[in-house]
């Protein structure tokens, strides 16, 4: 049976793996074309709210974990300071998201009516070679990378436990404070 000094220790090293995760996330592929072309979060602006909520996360972890009287009195200050942080980076993460999909259906509409130009020469070059553009047509369609996609679960999960922590008034005792 685990024991609360247990449960705080394993739920503030827990940030310190979500921004392992989050520092993974942001410079592995957030956009994929063809498998050939990767564009990785730290390749734009977008990749810096993840990596600032990966600090934040790293910071009040640590603020539970060491005992250091300095972190732990500022411990509640984090827990507000990240909370913000992380829904910025969700704003962020989830506009981001917006703009893929309004590219894709942009390159879905190009796509269709390109089709429809080649259903009129479908008769002349033959099928096989429909077949072909078809699959070229779909192995260029921009899809969305690993890197991005552990980005918004990690973030998403650590704003569900920093919410979980505001709003039932979780200890703050670090696991060391709690042995004393």
């Amino acid at each position: 049976m685990h024991t609360e000094k247990d449960k705080n220790f394993l739920l503030y090293l827990s940030f310190i793996f979500f921004a392992a995760l989050l520092i993974y996330g942001t410079f592995s592929p957030w956009l994929s074309v063809a498998s050939i072309f990767n564009v990785a979060g730290n390749n734009s602006n977008y990749g810096i709210a993840p990596i600032v909520l990966a600090f934040g996360y790293i910071i009040f972890g640590l603020s539970g974990i060491l005992k250091n009287t300095v972190l732990g009195q500022y411990r509640k200050d984090f827990l507000k300071g990240v909370l913000l942080i992380n829904v910025i980076t969700n704003i962020v993460l989830l506009g981001l998201l917006v703009r893929y999909l309004q590219a894709v259906s942009e390159f879905n509409k190009t796509t269709s009516s390109s089709a429809a130009d080649l259903a009129s020469i479908q008769d002349f070059l033959g099928e096989e070679f429909a077949d072909g553009i078809k699959e070229l047509t779909n192995s260029l369609r921009p899809q969305v990378g690993s890197g991005y996609v552990v980005c918004l679960v990690s973030s998403f999960i650590g704003l569900g436990i920093l919410i979980f922590l505001w709003k039932t008034n979780f200890r703050t005792k670090s696991a060391e404070e709690e042995v004393l």
